[in-house]
């Protein structure tokens, strides 16, 4: 399925704001398009259009998705999609997430704090001044984190 999208670049999937014209498909055949996919760009633009159809069960899966991608182009259109399709629970409720990768920012918009966890366990972590100072950090993961995680988590992506 072509919803408008930029498959030459790898920066962009979508070049607008706008994510394209509701979905003629039924839901339960976006659902099995998304059950069926072969790659994480299908998987996403499938949930661009269940969204666009105003179900928003599957924010989870976008989730997870934006945690563990490799491919920056659709790591770039899951932040894009979150951020349009996000509550404020759920804003709230990252920060808690048991997996993936969380950032605070301070009132002027500078990144305050950034970390990556595994299974609830922080694994790396940023802290910055208010001028964008990283003023604590620990970049690697100890050996007893990756013990953790590959012991308590389905998939380690570390």
């Amino acid at each position: 399925m072509k919803v408008g999208v930029n498959m030459s670049g790898n920066q962009n999937l979508m070049n607008s704001i706008w994510f394209g014209e509701k979905s003629t498909l039924p839901l339960p055949e976006i659902k099995a398009n998304i059950l069926y996919a072969d790659t994480e760009r299908d998987v996403l633009l499938n949930l661009i259009e269940l969204y666009k159809l105003g179900d928003f069960t599957q924010k989870p899966l976008l989730i997870q998705l934006m945690n563990r991608t490799k491919d920056e182009a659709v790591l770039n259109l899951c932040i894009r999609v979150f951020l349009a399709v996000a509550t404020h629970g759920d804003l709230r409720d990252s920060k808690s997430a048991a997996e993936g990768y969380q950032v605070e920012f301070f009132e002027n918009g500078e990144v305050k704090y950034e970390s990556e966890c595994i299974a609830g366990r922080e694994m790396i972590f940023k802290k910055y001044n208010e001028q964008g100072d990283i003023i604590e950090q620990k970049i690697e993961p100890s050996e007893s984190d990756l013990i953790y995680a590959k012991k308590f988590s389905r998939e380690s992506i570390i």
